[in-house]
């Protein structure tokens, strides 16, 4: 039961950050969003679709991703994008993999 509950909430973690990264920068990523998702059209059924996946992770996600996806649906950004891609992270792995620094208004990676 662990295992599948494990790949069911992976599956969802990655569809939610396809659609948040879409509506972070839709122009550039509007693409991409419509290979896997052709009937989102238009931001207004985008806006709708996050929004049914914040009810749906009433279910099944941790506390720290509800809280992430409410910021994110309030005051969509690069930030508050990364702050729910940290919790689902933390929620699926803990710590063990580190995520990218995030800068102004992109994500990019600090070489060290």
């Amino acid at each position: 039961m662990k295992e599948n509950e494990y790949a069911v909430k992976k599956q969802r973690y990655f569809c939610i950050n396809l659609l948040l990264l879409a509506k972070v920068d839709l122009p550039n990523n509007l693409q991409f969003l419509l290979a896997q998702r052709p009937n989102l059209t238009t931001e207004e059924l985008l806006d709708k679709e996050i929004e049914v996946e914040y009810f749906n992770s009433f279910i099944f996600a941790s506390d720290k991703v509800i809280l992430g996806l409410k910021k994110f649906i309030n005051s969509p950004s690069y930030d508050t994008y990364y702050f729910v891609c940290n919790a689902m992270r933390n929620d699926l792995w803990g710590n063990k993999i580190s995520l990218p620094k995030i800068r102004t208004n992109r994500v990019t990676i600090e070489r060290q």
